[in-house]
This record gives structure tokens, C-alpha cells and sequence, in this order.
């Protein structure tokens, strides 16, 4: 009995060594997409294989996405509404498209152009029942830069109602900026008040 145990274990351990052996020959390489490095950070490795990927499909949305977004995190904002535009030429009503666009327009100084994109924005994900809870993830922020536009037009009632529901939609995404948010909300109903 005890040569059959050790006998085993031997076996075990032997075909265990093979075992490993072929998988380390056999797994590939993973190869990191554009969201990961978007995700890390590295903005320009990012930006270089979503134009790989749009090489291959000029319609990829996901790729366009990304190629703007790492644009914005490099404070690239003609880029950034540059690539949106493109896409919006080919899918109009592309809700991820329209928030990059509201929100480079918004960091260029551009206000009234940066409303039409985050109003389009919001009618888009109201629209698309399927997404909605996918392209919801950054609404409260654009309400947040909607009250922000507002408040440079001193149209403080309009304010109000966009960092209200800034506020109140906050996924839990957020949560660090809510307290920024009920400020600005704050002192939107304090300018309202002195303006009447």
C-alpha cells in the first residue's frame, strides 16, 4: 500500500511538471486594448491604438471614445472635439460623443456651443431606452457643467435645476464632487435671490 501511495505521488507530481510545462509554451501574450491604458493613464498609448483600431473600422465608436477621452485627459481639447465631431458625423445621436464634445467645448471657453452638445447629450440617453444605464454614467456631470454654463450666463433659475439634478442623479460615481456640487447649487440660489 505504501509503494502504491508513493507511487502515486511521484505520477502526480511528474505529470503535474508537464502539465504546467505546456501551458507556459502554449498561453499567448494578452494584448492590452485602449481602455487599459486610458485606465492607467498613459493617455498617448491609449490615443495610438485607437487609431490602430479605426484603421481597421473608421465606424468604431468604442475606439472613437477612447481616442477622446485620452485627448481630454491630456488637456488636448481641440483634439478631443475634433475626433468627436468626426464621429458625430457618422453617428449623430452617439451619446458618449456629444458628452466629450459638450466637455471640450466647455474646458475651451466655447459655452453656448458646449449647452447644444450636453442638451443633445441628454435627450440621446433619455431616448435610448436600451443604453440608458450604460451612457448614464456621466449625466450628473453634465448637468453639473450645464449649471456651470448657467451660472456664466446668470441664468440662475437654470442653474439651480441643473445642480439639483447634478446632485440628485449622482450614481455614487461622484460621491467626492457632491459636496462641490452643493455649493455651487448654494450659491445659485443665493445670486437668484439677490437678483430678485
Amino acid at each position: 500500500m505504501r509503494r502504491f501511495s508513493l507511487f502515486f505521488v511521484v505520477l502526480l507530481v511528474a505529470f503535474s511538471g508537464f502539465a504546467q510545462e505546456g501551458e507556459a509554451t502554449t498561453t499567448a501574450p494578452v494584448k492590452l486594448g485602449a481602455d487599459h491604458y486610458y485606465s492607467i493613464g498613459n493617455f498617448k498609448k491609449c490615443i495610438d491604438i485607437c487609431y490602430s483600431d479605426l484603421d481597421k473600422d473608421y465606424r468604431n465608436m468604442d475606439a472613437y471614445s477612447y481616442l477622446c477621452w485620452g485627448y481630454l485627459g491630456l488637456n488636448d481639447y481641440k483634439s478631443a472635439l475634433d475626433n468627436a465631431k468626426k464621429a458625430l458625423s457618422i453617428k449623430p445621436n452617439e451619446p458618449r460623443m456629444l458628452e466629450v464634445a459638450g466637455e471640450a467645448c466647455y474646458f475651451m471657453g466655447n459655452y453656448l456651443e458646449s449647452l447644444s452638445f450636453f442638451e443633445r447629450y441628454v435627450s440621446a440617453v433619455n431616448i435610448d431606452i436600451y443604453n440608458i444605464r450604460y451612457y448614464r454614467i456621466r449625466y450628473n456631470v453634465v448637468y453639473y457643467f450645464m449649471g456651470e454654463i448657467f451660472l456664466q450666463f446668470k441664468e440662475y433659475n437654470n442653474a439651480i435645476t441643473a445642480f439639483s439634478t447634478a446632485i440628485w442623479d449622482n450614481n455614487g460615481s461622484y460621491k467626492g464632487q457632491t459636496d462641490k456640487w452643493k455649493d455651487r447649487l448654494s450659491f445659485a440660489k443665493q445670486m437668484a435671490e439677490f437678483k430678485e
